[in-house]
């Protein structure tokens, strides 16, 4: 089996197979954007959507983050430029609406390796992606939760993600040994899980909501249980389904409906946004010929 993903990663790194994924992450993210256009007008429909200066530099930044903590696992495994990462991980966010995250993978892997390595790393960043972070932040969120704070120990939570970021990657060490991943970024892995959260604090608190901070905490745990259903384009329907399940009894489900509309429509916009950027950057200046 270890033979096979070998061979499999070594064929797609090869020039060729690399131009020709380009032509079909083409296609692809074309489609992409149909379906990224549909859901922003079924969703704005439905909601009055203004969207802040506050959110708007909150949800940059936490996607800045996001990239640069790709970019900075690509480098320092296969070296390149930091810049040609961050534009291929920003062209791979308009593929979380193919079902399976099928183009999100492809994109990242149409980069070109050192004739020594294979694209085996980018799969594993892309699984670590997926599943690294709600494992930090659902039982940080899970914790505080179960105490019932009042908002004067908001503080406890950004202590909460940095102990169970040790914790989990104390137990990853034992599965990919001295290999680096993206838990060897402390600083970016963790300020990316509080700049989301903010954002998520942030659109509450601008909505009107009373408890902004716990609302916030409920869509940020709903949100990490969602990433776990892979099969589903970006969590459509899951983290919405999960955010009103385990906010039972907190406020009216139309309540908390427009803030889910509200949240989704912010994420959607910012996908788009780095998409084309990416998209632009790597289409128009031929990169990977």
């Amino acid at each position: 089996m270890k033979n096979i993903f070998f061979n499999i990663f070594n064929f797609i790194s090869k020039d060729k197979n690399q131009r020709i994924l380009k032509k079909i992450n083409l296609l692809l993210s074309f489609l992409c954007i149909y379906f990224i256009w549909n859901i922003f007008t079924q969703y704005k429909s439905n909601i009055l959507f203004n969207l802040t200066i506050e959110e708007a530099f909150l949800v940059i930044i936490s996607y800045i983050l996001a990239g640069l903590l790709w970019s900075k696992y690509m480098k320092d495994n296969y070296q390149g430029k930091l810049s040609d990462y961050f534009y291929n991980w920003s062209f791979s966010k308009i593929g979380k609406f193919i079902p399976t995250g099928l183009v999100t993978l492809t994109v990242r892997l149409n980069q070109k390796v050192s004739k020594n390595k294979t694209s085996k790393e980018i799969f594993y960043g892309v699984l670590e992606e997926q599943f690294l972070f709600p494992l930090v932040s659902i039982p940080a969120i899970g914790l505080y939760l179960s105490h019932k704070f009042e908002n004067q120990y908001i503080y406890l939570l950004p202590i909460y993600f940095g102990t169970f970021f040790y914790v989990i990657k104390f137990l990853y060490s034992k599965i990919r040994g001295d290999k680096n991943t993206l838990m060897s970024y402390p600083y970016l892995f963790i300020s990316y899980l509080l700049f989301q959260f903010l954002l998520l604090y942030f659109i509450a608190e601008n909505m009107g909501y009373e408890d902004s901070f716990t609302l916030a905490c409920y869509y940020f745990l709903s949100s990490s249980l969602g990433l776990f259903f892979i099969g589903v384009p970006a969590g459509i329907g899951i983290r919405e389904a999960i955010f009103l399940m385990v906010t039972n009894n907190f406020l009216a489900d139309v309540l908390l409906l427009d803030y889910a509309i509200k949240v989704r429509l912010v994420f959607i916009i910012a996908d788009l946004f780095f998409g084309l950027i990416g998209f632009l950057r790597i289409y128009t200046l031929n990169t990977y010929e």
